[in-house]
């Protein structure tokens, strides 16, 4: 997906990598000498070819409109917002605080299954 092509592009050896999509960002963080990453394959087969429309797309769809919501909720211009990270900046809400309101504000029921 698009995670793995931007990493290849814009990783940097020795660090980790936080990638945003909306514009195309990274945030690169050195990591300590002695830090291990473990890696392991499920051997669980993902179809994702046949289940995005109804998974994947969908959690996008989802993900936009809790956007929506919590942005309107929180008293701000909803109608320009469309990702979380929106919502974030522009109530200036540090990661605690964006936690904490969509905890309050959102159900946590899944929407679709």
């Amino acid at each position: 997906g698009g995670m793995d092509q931007a990493i290849s592009f814009l990783g940097k050896k020795g660090s980790a990598s936080r990638i945003s999509f909306n514009p195309l960002t990274t945030l690169n963080l050195t990591l300590p000498n002695d830090c291990v990453f473990f890696v392991a394959n499920s051997l669980v087969e993902s179809t994702k070819f046949i289940t995005a429309d109804t998974c994947y797309n969908m959690r996008v769809v989802e993900c936009r409109l809790a956007a929506k919501v919590l942005s309107k909720l929180l008293g701000q211009n909803w109608k320009n917002i469309s990702i979380l990270k929106q919502v974030q900046d522009e109530g200036k809400l540090d990661l605690e605080t964006m936690i904490n309101h969509t905890k309050g504000f959102l159900p946590t029921s899944p929407y679709t299954r």
